[in-house]
């Protein structure tokens, strides 16, 4: 005891031992002068001639449960309060001394001042808190009036017009689709970055779910004058558990990749081979070929960087630079395996290896159309919408589809609208979050509040700018039945309804 103290003493690190009546019989300077003393006035004290009464009692309390337990404490954050009052934290580890005979003599502490540490972590959280707040009000504020320009295009396009004019608003429609995407980009970054995206798998028909795939890419590619091929080489199309729209994330961003950096008149290959298959697993090779303009070996290293893109070239394309970093990212999250070989001038292939867990086949889902539409007739919808233009552009998408319409401007007129209702008149309510006087979390809230049957039981289903998955959550968290986010889809807007109102 007496020469690990001479060793204690001298250290650095905040050390300490007790006897096993937990007095202290030795501590090192780092220590003492934590503890507001010195070395030699520790000696022969206890934790409460030393610290306050809740500290001391917290510290000797531990040491107590330790000697009685057997059990070392590791890492255990502790606070110490100094002479100053000001307050330190230590990351500390306590053990037990035994002698030679195997008695229980004591005990041995040694600490690290993380102070410091837990306050670069504080600023840290504070700085990562605002970014996301910031994300969140910037997507907001660009979903908002982008489902204005969206949702007033898709209606014009169901208007006469000259073919020249209808061309140029499909032009408009796909800068359009194309800002969307960097926004969504930029938000997915954002996502991972924080540890917040997560892998959501759910029973897929691969047939059904690839084939969709590759016949909505093989449109872009002829646009392009490019050949598109889509090869399943010997697959059985297992059913699998997969987080669809993670997994078309991947795949569009690279095919899409490959249709930007490919000339006309090229060629884009998309490929799919199962390399194992288990009882319960099956090993899936994605093969990503074309002959576009390839990349240098310098940018190849710097590919999965966020926000890297290459001179000379590719420099005409456009584009966030987040795409490949995103597919790396998400790639990783799966545990699955990348590989990229390029070489300039004559292409690129990209290999991706995943692992899906095999499941029963799942409920086969209807195609939305002219019966979803029929189903929607005649029904009754609550429409919560603050903006002007954008509650007329969901009217006119609602009354294509036979609905009959009310439009509330904010979430309390929402509720006394539905307060003053007959029972079950309303079909369903479509909520936007942020309005004003009362915001549509609270106002679903209210509804749910309500004495009334329908109350209970009435669709609410958010239709906002708010994309984030926590946003997602409070949706869910305060009784609604769904999330759509803004700039919706007339299809989707339709299906989601549908489903609910079967």
């Amino acid at each position: 005891m007496q020469a690990l103290n001479s060793v204690i003493s001298h250290s650095p690190d905040l050390m300490f031992i007790k006897d096993a009546d937990l007095v202290y019989v030795g501590g090192s300077k780092s220590f003492a002068e934590m503890a507001g003393t010195t070395p030699e006035a520790l000696i022969g004290k206890t934790d409460f001639e030393i610290f306050d009464y809740a500290l001391a009692k917290k510290y000797t309390d531990d040491d107590k449960k330790m000697m009685e337990t057997g059990v070392p404490i590791t890492n255990l954050v502790e606070p110490i309060t100094e002479k100053d009052g000001q307050k330190r934290y230590c990351s500390t580890s306590k053990y037990l001394i035994y002698g030679t005979d195997g008695k229980l003599i004591g005990t041995f502490g040694v600490g690290h001042d993380i102070t410091e540490k837990l306050r670069l972590e504080e600023e840290a959280s504070r700085a990562s808190a605002a970014k996301s707040d910031f994300l969140s009000r910037m997507s907001h504020d660009m979903r908002t009036p982008m489902n204005g320009i969206m949702g007033v295009l898709n209606i014009t396009m169901d208007m006469q017009m000259p073919d020249p004019v209808r061309e140029n608003l499909k032009k408009i429609i796909e800068s359009g689709k194309y800002l969307i995407s960097l926004i969504n980009d930029t938000l997915d970054m954002s996502r991972i970055e924080n540890d917040k995206l997560e892998i959501k798998p759910e029973p897929v028909d691969t047939r059904k779910f690839f084939e969709g795939i590759a016949s909505t890419v093989k449109m872009a590619a002829e646009e392009k004058n490019i050949d598109f091929v889509y090869r399943p080489q010997g697959l059985r199309y297992l059913p699998v558990l997969l987080d669809k729209v993670r997994i078309q994330q991947i795949i569009i961003n690279i095919i899409g990749n490959s249709i930007k950096f490919t000339p006309s008149g090229g060629l884009v290959e998309f490929i799919i081979e199962e390399i194992a298959v288990f009882d319960k697993r099956v090993d899936v090779r994605f093969t990503f070929k074309d002959t576009g303009c390839g990349m240098s070996r310098e940018f190849q290293k710097k590919l999965f960087i966020p926000f890297e893109q290459e001179n000379g070239g590719a420099q005409n394309y456009a584009g966030t630079g987040l795409g490949m970093s995103i597919v790396k990212r998400l790639v990783d999250l799966m545990k699955g395996k990348i590989k990229v070989e390029s070489e300039k001038d004559k292409g690129t292939t990209t290999v991706i290896e995943l692992s899906f867990v095999r499941c029963d086949a799942p409920v086969d889902e209807k195609s939305i159309g002219d019966e979803e539409h029929v189903k929607l007739d005649g029904k009754h919808i609550l429409l919560c919408e603050d903006h002007p233009l954008n509650a007329e552009i969901a009217r006119v998408m609602l009354e294509r589809a036979g609905c009959v319409v009310d439009i509330a401007e904010n979430g309390r007129q929402g509720v006394d609208r539905f307060c003053v209702s007959m029972p079950d008149y309303y079909d369903a309510i479509l909520m936007d979050i942020r309005m004003p006087v009362m915001n549509g979390l609270e106002a679903a809230v209210a509804i749910r509040a309500l004495a009334r049957g329908d109350a209970k039981t009435v669709p609410i289903i958010a239709m906002t700018a708010n994309a984030f998955d926590e946003d997602v959550k409070k949706s869910v968290d305060t009784g609604m039945n769904a999330h759509l986010t803004k700039p919706v889809n007339p299809q989707i807007l339709y299906k989601t309804l549908a489903q609910f109102l079967r």
